[in-house]
């Protein structure tokens, strides 16, 4: 991941000029470093190690171990070793420099590759597993991210995880290595199990991969794909014919029957045949490499940004050029640690204390500095931006509130507000449910997520179940899926593990109510149901959603131009709303990610403006083309920020954590909307690791914090607070749970468990409107627990769900308990 240095970071690395960040590896960060001048001036991918692993006496040992590893392989297929210092400070490593993408990253942008793409790549892999093996060493984690295509063919890298045969591993005896969807039956066993056919296994999962975009093992939870690779046959019915039985050889359970590397480079090099070019990947072609025309371009990109890396005077390292969006790989970068722990201590902070909510929260801002211009490389749009006005009606207004009269009308709310997610909902009493009166009304069990349009609200409870009321007078209207238990159980409703997972019946996801319809995932199936009546119009089986923790189960629908958008098993689906009928797919991630990081990344789409459908990736922030599902525009990449993208007119924003020495400091990132250009952003000191942002206006951006309590108004581009409004505890509780706040017009609203609040936006110093609320259940405590025991969801003090519409605002508590009331028009200083 090419990102400029931070300002802290160490300008030299042994011999090498450092010029850019790659990313955060296992071991540490990685860098691209120059070699000296007098030198040929390579590039090379330099990797460090953390202080706190520099200081142990056997991590040194087996860093020094990795370095001779690395220096024994040769061969065109194989990133070469440069240098390397166990006994450095810090300690480093440096191999050649791969201008080009990863597999993974060229499969998911681009499809499937082409079966004679896909044999060229075979051929070089096994050229290189050749390599490998020939100096008495396993690679043991061969998989797409660890593959680079370059013009001169394929590489492979990073021998993090390698172990020479015949030397005692210093990894904990029976422990896995390797990632889950690559691995063979003998990772299952333990390290002392890999063999070299072990290494064939993976390449045949690899290239499966290349050939379908798909695992041969399928994906989801991690321990069902472990399973299905212990127990199960791969999957080959999507691979060409003329390589399926290669693949089936190469996937056999027997390591005696797999073939060697040696074999493997023989069977696929293709240059017997006169019809091939000389492929990328084959042992003996020359020339350049036949890739498909997308992989192609982007590989020029790659080399683009090394020559203009190359160019960069000495001293120069923070004006650095533009950068392709997705960087070459680089030796441990695809590994899960280093700046995984703050993300790590963020899901199980979300596990005690309310998991169901945590992805839509809102975050706390304190006081911020202004926005600050990034660097050239800020961004990589993607081409020019269309002229003004390409907007899709999506609620990107000029004005600070959302009055009619300068914002469209959203048809539906949910905890984001409407598509654009900026929090900002326009009122108009045309949109008040016919007969309303001020009603209240329970649902049968406790709701994990609402939605609300102007017939009908639904929510997502926490036995699987979803139930719609009318919003008209809370009566209920229909309810599919689980029987409500009696009484609740961990086993029988969601809960929370003490790792932090959530477990949900059906693996469900929040519901989305728009365009007349509900959306929602449940049980491995995304259905569209009628909002008013709950009748099934069309559903389509996903057999990876079935997992409990994000990235496994269903994400939040998006409705819009007449086609769904759902997120589930970490890709996203686009289908016609009136039919069913699947326009797209595309992954958001590569299916190679470790468990850890699957938990503590939100991949899903969730945002849709000027005709675009936004979402998280492991490229950063992508917006897409709805149509035909194509990439038109890509942030620089984030590794632990912006979990959700928020679209407020021109801009899009995101917020998240980036590392300030050995701590983390909160960044609020600006965006140009259509091409994702980073335009500028804010960076604050001593946040909490769950802060997300809330409600944008075209000059205010308002927050909560999940577990401070504090609700703020500040001026969006300074950051200057012109409002901070604190809970007390004895308004929650053990922990402070606040609704994000929304803009209604010209107010702000959010709510505790029994006022709500309304704050005028274009005076926040005015003392708030405290509105007690007749039928709010009060003040919730967290029950006492073993630190090691199931949590029901149902016992998790979490915030009320605010969701205003046509001059009524419906509030949806956590035991179920819903009031619906009018919006109050202004603020004083007495509660009434």
């Amino acid at each position: 991941m090419l990102e400029p240095l931070e300002a802290n970071a160490p300008r030299r690395i042994g011999p090498y000029e450092l010029l850019a960040r790659l990313g955060a590896g296992g071991m540490g960060e990685v860098y691209v470093g120059r070699e000296p001048p007098g030198q040929p001036g390579r590039l090379a991918a330099v990797k460090t190690v953390r202080p706190e692993l520099a200081g142990d006496a056997a991590f040194r040992r087996r860093f020094h171990r990795e370095i001779e590893l690395a220096g024994r392989v040769g061969g065109a297929h194989v990133a070469g070793l440069l240098g390397g210092a166990a006994d450095g400070e810090p300690p480093w490593l440096a191999t050649e420099y791969v201008p080009g993408p990863s597999l993974g990253e060229a499969v998911r942008r681009s499809g499937p590759l082409p079966a004679r793409t896909v044999r060229a790549v075979g051929a070089g892999l096994a050229a290189a597993l050749e390599a490998i093996h020939a100096a008495h060493i396993q690679h043991r984690d061969l998989k797409p991210a660890n593959v680079l295509l370059s013009a001169a063919g394929v590489r492979v890298i990073d021998f993090g995880i390698a172990r020479a045969r015949g030397v005692t591993t210093l990894t904990t005896t029976g422990s896995l290595v390797g990632t889950p969807g690559f691995m063979s039956p003998e990772h299952l066993a333990g390290s002392r199990s890999v063999t070299a056919a072990s290494d064939v296994f993976c390449l045949g999962a690899v290239l499966c991969y290349a050939a379908t975009g798909h695992g041969p093992f399928g994906d989801g939870q991690p321990a069902a794909v472990l399973y299905r690779i212990a127990e199960e046959e791969p999957d080959l019915e999507r691979v060409p014919a003329e390589l399926r039985e290669l693949l089936a050889r190469c996937l056999h359970k027997d390591p005696g029957r797999r073939p060697t590397a040696a074999d493997l480079a023989t069977d696929l090099d293709d240059r017997d045949d006169p019809a091939a070019p000389g492929g990328p990947g084959g042992t003996g072609g020359t020339g350049a490499a036949d890739w498909p025309p997308a992989v192609r371009a982007r590989i020029a990109e790659h080399e683009e940004a090394a020559e203009r890396l190359r160019r960069v005077p000495g001293g120069s390292l923070h004006r650095l050029p533009a950068l392709p969006a997705e960087p070459p790989a680089a030796p441990g970068a695809g590994t899960a640690g280093g700046r995984r722990a703050g993300a790590r201590r963020r899901a199980v902070l979300a596990g005690a204390a309310g998991l169901a909510v945590a992805a839509l929260i809102a975050g706390t801002v304190v006081v911020l500095e202004p926005f600050s211009p990034d660097t050239p490389d800020g961004g990589s749009g993607a081409g020019p931006a269309p002229p003004p006005g390409d907007g899709a009606g999506n609620g990107n207004g000029d004005g600070d509130g959302a009055g009619a009269g300068t914002t469209p009308l959203v048809d539906g709310v949910d905890a984001l507000g409407g598509l654009d997610g900026s929090g900002v909902i326009p009122q108009d009493p045309g949109q008040r449910p016919e007969g309303w009166r001020p009603w209240q009304g329970t649902l049968s069990g406790p709701p994990m997520g609402c939605a609300a349009d102007p017939v009908v609200l639904v929510c997502q409870l926490v036995d699987g179940a979803y139930e719609g009321v009318s919003a008209a007078d809370g009566r209920p209207l229909w309810r599919t899926g689980a029987a409500p238990p009696e009484p609740p159980h961990p086993r029988e409703a969601s809960y929370g593990g003490a790792a932090g997972d959530l477990y949900v019946p059906g693996a469900g996801g929040f519901p989305t109510v728009r365009d007349g319809v509900a959306v929602f995932g449940t049980s491995g199936r995304l259905q569209v149901r009628e909002a008013a009546t709950g009748r099934l119009r069309w559903q389509k089986r996903h057999e990876d959603a079935t997992g409990g923790y994000q990235g496994g189960s269903f994400g939040r629908p998006v409705v819009a131009g007449g086609r769904v958008f759902a997120t589930a098993g970490e890709k996203v689906f686009a289908y016609d709303l009136g039919s069913g009928r699947e326009l797209w797919r595309r992954n958001l991630t590569n299916a190679d990610l470790p468990m850890a990081a699957r938990r503590v990344k939100t991949f899903a789409a969730t945002t849709y403006a000027h005709d675009r459908l936004y979402a998280r990736t492991d490229l950063g922030l992508v917006a897409y083309d709805p149509a035909s599902g194509d990439i038109l525009a890509e942030s620089p990449p984030y590794e632990q920020s912006c979990d959700v993208v928020r679209v407020r007119g021109d801009h899009a924003y995101c917020a998240g954590l980036l590392p300030k020495g050995e701590r983390y400091s909160w960044t609020l990132f600006r965006h140009d909307a259509r091409t994702l250009r980073r335009e500028g952003s804010v960076r604050v000191d001593g946040i909490d690791t769950n802060t997300l942002i809330g409600s944008i206006g075209t000059s205010k951006l308002l927050a909560s914090d999940f577990f401070g309590g504090d609700i703020l108004v500040m001026d969006r581009d300074s950051g200057r607070v012109l409002r901070r409004f604190p809970f007390g505890k004895d308004a929650f509780g053990r922990h402070l749970f606040v609704a994000p706040p929304l803009i209604a017009d010209d107010r702000v609203l959010f709510a505790d468990h029994s006022r709500l609040y309304v704050l005028p936006l274009d005076d926040p110093g005015t003392e708030p409107l405290r509105v007690e609320v007749d039928g709010a259940p009060g003040r919730r405590t967290e029950p006492e627990r073993h630190p090691l025991d199931d949590v029901p969801v149902a016992d998790i003090p979490r915030h009320p769900w605010v969701l205003p519409l046509g001059g009524v605002v419906h509030l949806v508590y956590d035991r179920g308990k819903i009031v619906s009331m009018p919006l109050p028009d202004g603020a004083g200083p007495a509660e009434r």
